[in-house]
Formats: structure tokens, sequence, C-alpha cells
């Protein structure tokens, strides 16, 4: 079996991160910038819970952003996976990989995407829900590293 991103799923990612990344670079900046052009004076509760708000928006902002740039950068590989493990093709590179060397990897519900970790920890694919037999490749690793 294989996974892959199909030419409309690579399509509709990248009309997601057009839509988005505008989202992910302005997004933790406008509540301080609100703050800061607004007269209003602020009791110390209410600019105490601004302040909060800015910090998660951010948080979460910048993180999305990271995992969009990390998938983005492996958009176009491709996984074929057996009982053994995987093998990760990266253009002209073959990688292969039993399937307790990705122990490490990790879901990611909020944006919709798996990322495969080796075990030294290093990223090697980031797959969105989308992708050609997401669901199957899923049961899989989940039956054989319990992810």
């Amino acid at each position: 079996m294989h996974v892959e991103h199909s030419f409309s799923v690579k399509f509709l990612a990248y009309i997601c991160a057009v839509i988005l990344l505008p989202v992910f670079i302005v997004g933790p900046f406008a509540y301080p910038y609100l703050m800061i052009t607004n007269d209003v004076r602020y009791e110390l509760g209410a600019l105490s819970f601004l302040i909060l708000i800015c910090a998660v928006l951010a948080f979460c902002c910048i993180k999305s952003f990271y995992l969009m740039i990390r998938f983005f950068n492996t958009l176009n590989y491709k996984i074929e996976y057996d009982e053994d493990g995987i093998i990760l093709y990266k253009n002209t590179f073959i990688a292969k990989f039993k399937w307790n060397e990705l122990a490490k990897s990790k879901e990611y519900r909020s944006c919709q995407i798996f990322s495969l970790i080796d075990g030294n920890g290093k990223h090697l694919f980031s797959i969105w829900e989308y992708a050609s037999n997401y669901n199957d490749f899923r049961q899989e690793i989940r039956l054989k590293t319990g992810i």
C-alpha cells in the first residue's frame, strides 16, 4: 500500500495556505495592536485577561505555522508500507524504516496532520488526513506502534 497526496489535495493545501498564512502571521499581533491603539483604560484584571488571550493566540499561530511549513516541505513525498515498515520516497532519495523506528511519530488533530518522526526525533513526512489511503495507514501504524 502507499500513501501520497493527490494533485487535488495539494491544490487544496495551497489554497488553505494562502488563506491561513496571513492569519498565522497577523493573528498574534492583532490584540496587542488593538490594545495599544485603543484609548480606553483597562483595569488590571481585564488587561491581564487580554494579555493571556494574546499569548495563547500567539502560541497557537506559531505552532500551526510551524506545522504548515513542515507539511509543505514534504507535500510531494510518497510512502509505501507493509508488515515490516515503510519506504519513504523523497524525489530520488529512498529511505526505509521499520515500524519500531517510528515510535516518536505524532498526530496533530487540530491541523488534521500526522507526522512521521524517526527514533532520533527527525521529521520525515507529514500526512494530511485527505491523502490517499490515510485511514488504512493510520490503522496499520496504530497496530504496529500504538500511536
